[in-house]
């Protein structure tokens, strides 16, 4: 009998829930059942109204959705916005899960700089599409010397995104409210990960806060970027597994 809790896994901007291709493969023959949410206005999922356009409501989202679908206690995954939304979840809707997987994200809010950044991409957007977010951001997501069959990839899930979508997640993510104080409330075992090369969230960063949180443990990637369940699947996957085994071991 398997006795592996449900894995909900919550994309990151400007991707769906194709980025997590190679983590559904390796959980479903791990046995588990995989379900992997899109957010309000990603992939062919309609966007919200508008004043239903942030990170809590996100979070109500893919809590509304694990009652619907799921059997909780799940352990739910997030990676970098998905990540945003994951801790407002734990903090709002904490008996959802048992477990966290936290990957390539942080808890604070946007420093002037970012939110001044994201107010800018949202006019390109406006005025070219989403070909901007290709050109901005898939330097930004791989390692410095990507696989081109990685860059194709990332690039063609990016180009599949609705570009009102993503304004109003790039609205979201520049409005959401600092989450680190919350970080010590969290009790449940956290698996914390992030790219050795990741310029958005460096592990230096991530460490930090993730020493913040009882029940966690940090889990480098190597070779990879931002993006490290796209670049590197194979560490993540077996970081992951390892984190599975060891808290459904210690259930039994």
């Amino acid at each position: 009998m398997n006795d592996t809790p449900d894995i909900v896994l919550v994309h990151g901007f400007p991707l769906d829930e194709g980025m997590w291709a190679d983590q559904v493969k390796f959980l479903q023959a791990f046995g588990a059942r995989v379900f992997t949410p899109n957010l309000p206005g990603f992939g062919s999922r309609p966007g919200n109204p508008a004043h239903r356009c942030s990170i809590s409501a996100f979070a109500e989202d893919i809590h509304q959705y694990i009652i619907r679908n799921c059997t909780p206690p799940c352990i739910i995954g997030g990676f970098s916005m998905g990540g945003y939304v994951v801790l407002s979840l734990l903090n709002r809707f904490g008996k959802d899960a048992c477990a966290a997987i936290l990957m390539d994200t942080h808890p604070a809010a946007d420093s002037p700089e970012t939110r001044q950044g994201r107010l800018q991409s949202i006019s390109r957007l406006q005025s070219v599409g989403v070909k901007t977010l290709v050109d901005e951001m898939l330097p930004r997501l791989l390692s410095p010397a990507p696989s081109p069959q990685i860059r194709d990839r990332v690039a063609g899930i990016i180009e599949r995104q609705n570009p009102i979508g993503m304004i109003q997640a790039q609205m979201a993510a520049a409005m959401r409210i600092d989450q680190t104080d919350h970080l010590h409330k969290i009790t449940i075992p956290c698996l914390v990960m992030g790219g050795t090369w990741d310029a958005i969230t460096p592990p230096e960063m991530m460490k930090i806060w993730q020493s913040k949180i009882g029940r966690s443990r940090w889990v480098e990637i190597p070779n990879a970027g931002h993006l490290s369940p796209m670049e590197a699947p194979d560490q993540v996957n077996q970081a992951i597994g390892s984190f599975i085994t060891e808290i459904t071991s210690a259930g039994r």
